[in-house]
């Protein structure tokens, strides 16, 4: 796993009522230090991935009960769930059962028999995918509370040099845009409020 997102050994969830396949795929994933968990059929897949919350899932269609298809949907309309990646694996490669798989959710589809060196790559890609936008998700979270707390501090009519001085090392400690931006702006207010704007803005003018 040579992608500097993938740490902490992911988890995968195989499901498959094939033993053989199971086993297969399961060789290939440890060969790349992943854990894995495993079902042979869809309810069971559904319950693991609900209660262990896999990073990703390697889906098989053909199954007795509950089919990949309906599993991938349930697993897409559930909030608990929803955002885990699934990579259908199946043996049906025409382009009708290809397009069912993504109609009902699935974020990749690999057909049997498959490479070694092929599944590795698209485990990683997606993975990859899902952990930035988890970053992204994070540092937008951190960024809307940022500015919160800010628009509270500057709003707030016992708001003192200190509080300022607080907020403008957190702001360029972490690099927050967010934050600069809307101290510059209250700057800028306050300058024009003391009549001031034009000294800073063209020093020696007068």
């Amino acid at each position: 796993m040579p992608h500097e997102l993938l740490k902490g050994q992911p988890l995968i969830l195989i499901v498959d009522d094939m033993t053989e396949n199971l086993k297969v795929i399961g060789s290939i994933l440890k060969e790349e230090k992943y854990r894995i968990i495993v079902a042979t059929d869809g309810v069971k897949a559904i319950e693991l991935a609900s209660s262990q919350k896999p990073d990703l899932i390697l889906l098989d269609i053909q199954m007795p009960g509950i089919d990949g298809y309906e599993v991938c949907k349930r697993l897409k309309i559930n909030q608990v769930t929803s955002a885990i990646p699934v990579i259908f694996l199946s043996a049906y490669n025409e382009p009708s059962y290809i397009s069912m798989g993504f109609e009902a959710g699935g974020d990749d589809y690999i057909t049997k028999p498959f490479q070694a060196k092929e599944i590795i790559a698209r485990i990683e890609t997606h993975l990859s995918l899902k952990f930035s936008l988890q970053k992204l998700k994070e540092l937008n979270s951190i960024g809307h509370q940022s500015e919160e707390k800010l628009t509270t501090e500057l709003n707030n009519s016992n708001f003192r040099k200190t509080g300022f001085a607080k907020w403008l090392i957190i702001a360029f400690a972490n690099k927050d845009r967010r934050i600069l931006t809307i101290i510059f702006i209250s700057l800028i207010c306050l300058l024009v409020v003391l009549g001031l704007l034009d000294l800073y803005i063209f020093p020696g003018s007068q």
